[in-house]
């Protein structure tokens, strides 16, 4: 998509971002996107192929957004560089539920992608966002194993794909709901789940 030429981008992502947030993805009618965006039918296309593609690109967008509040309010921690690789993974839970709070639509968005019935593109999106998970959380696990806090029977390759698969299926588990985020028993649920891990495969 050429973001330059496209100038009504921010709105077609609004209005995609309400319409995937309250619908699944095959009850999601694209025709209601470009309708209350205002965009004409030839201008989406110029720029997307169709409906599959705008919502992987408002994912890809989204994705992004949310890693640099992220980098933004971790570097802004003092003791981020001196806690372990899980309770890392504990302050970006909560930094998630920050995240939440502040981009509401976000939220939703996530909501609904948890409830999604069309597996085929739930796939996609997990395989998408499994990869680049893998590239954050792999140097986080190099450097632990070289402090020497994980057991010695697990290599790097295993850990990665191991605490990836665990975190990434979380919901599978512990299926999000909005009222348990409101209350703060998610993040409990979160953390007796990380604990889990860490006492499975940190050195004792």
């Amino acid at each position: 998509m050429d973001n330059k030429e496209f100038k009504n981008k921010e709105k077609l992502l609004e209005a995609a971002l309400d319409e995937f947030g309250t619908h699944s993805y095959r009850e999601a009618s694209l025709n209601s996107i470009i309708k209350k965006a205002g965009v004409s039918k030839g201008s989406f296309y110029f720029n997307f192929k169709n409906k599959k593609s705008l919502y992987l690109y408002l994912f890809e967008v989204v994705g992004k957004i949310k890693i640099e509040f992220f980098n933004k309010h971790s570097t802004t921690n003092k003791d981020f560089a001196i806690r372990d690789i899980f309770e890392l993974i504990k302050l970006q839970a909560r930094l998630g539920m920050e995240f939440s709070a502040k981009f509401t639509k976000y939220y939703h968005l996530w909501l609904r992608f948890w409830k999604e019935e069309d597996r085929k593109i739930q796939e996609m999106i997990f395989k998408k966002f499994n990869n680049e998970f893998h590239q954050i959380i792999r140097p986080l696990i190099k450097k632990s194993i070289e402090n020497g806090e994980f057991r010695e029977d697990f290599d790097e390759d295993s850990l990665t794909r191991i605490i990836s698969h665990f975190l990434i299926n979380f919901n599978d588990i512990f299926p999000v709901d909005s009222k348990k985020v409101e209350d703060g028993l998610y993040l409990k649920e979160i953390d007796r789940y990380i604990d889990f891990l860490k006492n499975g495969l940190m050195r004792k």
